[in-house]
């Protein structure tokens, strides 16, 4: 995570897209921190809605606060 964190601070003009929620959908916190400290980061929900299910609450605030920053993406399967 370091070494991506990094990444994001040495290309601040670059949009990265962090998947499945930057891997701490069970640290709402810690990904608000990674957002604020990093606004060129997004994030998708893609196969992490279940995390989210666990923390209703914390979830929402997060998903309202940082509304601009999370996609939700669907994978198709042929």
């Amino acid at each position: 995570m370091t070494e991506r964190n990094h990444l994001f601070a040495m290309h601040p003009r670059t949009k990265f897209i962090a998947a499945h929620l930057g891997f701490h959908g069970n640290d709402l916190a810690r990904l608000g921190k990674l957002f604020d400290e990093h606004p060129n980061v997004y994030v998708d929900i893609a196969a992490v809605l279940a995390e989210l299910g666990r923390q209703p609450y914390s979830a929402h605030d997060f998903l309202t606060k940082y509304q601009d920053r999370v996609l939700m993406a669907r994978t198709f399967t042929m």
